[in-house]
């Protein structure tokens, strides 16, 4: 993601185009486009291509924004590990740093699930299974919170009316051979 990048309406459309390409059930209104658009404003059309591609391998169901959002994120490392890497994290701080000098942890939900349960509490547990079950019942909280804030970093306005679709698109028909190419070429 680059931080001046602002997503344009035709790139908007070729993302679309490629989504409904190999979702070909998937009708997408011109409504709908605007939303996304508005949804993925702050991202690159390099990152938002990168991730419909991961999305069209790993899922059966065309994506909400959300779901491109969220893979955009992912792919940049802005969202939260998940919880068995977040205690890996933790555990190494313990090996390394040990009881007396508490690690500082780069991602806030760590930092904040290990600042809830306490450092001294974490090195001196006797019982690591039950202390591992507690971190991350707090730390999926902390992370989801994160994430959520995260996915609303966007500059985008929802519903703004405007036409980012291509028909093919618009029709819910993906009949081009090459729907990025074809979506470059309608004026949005």
């Amino acid at each position: 993601m680059d931080g001046g990048a602002v997503m344009e309406k035709r790139e908007t459309a070729a993302v679309l185009a490629l989504l409904a390409s190999a979702y070909p059930y998937a009708k997408v209104s011109k409504e709908t486009a605007a939303v996304y658009h508005g949804v993925w404003l702050d991202l690159t059309f390099d990152d938002c291509r990168r991730a419909a591609e991961t999305l069209i391998r790993v899922s059966d169901h065309f994506p909400s924004a959300a779901a491109l959002r969220r893979e955009v994120l992912r792919g940049a490392g802005r969202l939260a590990v998940s919880p068995a890497e977040a205690w890996a994290m933790v555990t190494a701080g313990v090996r390394d740093s040990g009881r007396y000098k508490r690690p500082r942890f780069a991602c806030e939900a760590v930092e904040k699930a290990v600042t809830a349960i306490g450092w001294r509490e974490i090195c001196d547990s006797e019982n690591q299974g039950v202390l591992r079950a507690h971190f991350f019942k707090g730390y999926e909280k902390l992370a989801e919170e994160a994430d959520r804030s995260t996915m609303l970093e966007s500059v985008g306005e929802l519903g703004s009316g405007a036409d980012a679709t291509p028909k093919a698109v618009g029709s819910g028909q993906a009949g081009a051979a090459d729907p990025v190419q074809e979506a470059h070429e309608v004026d949005c």
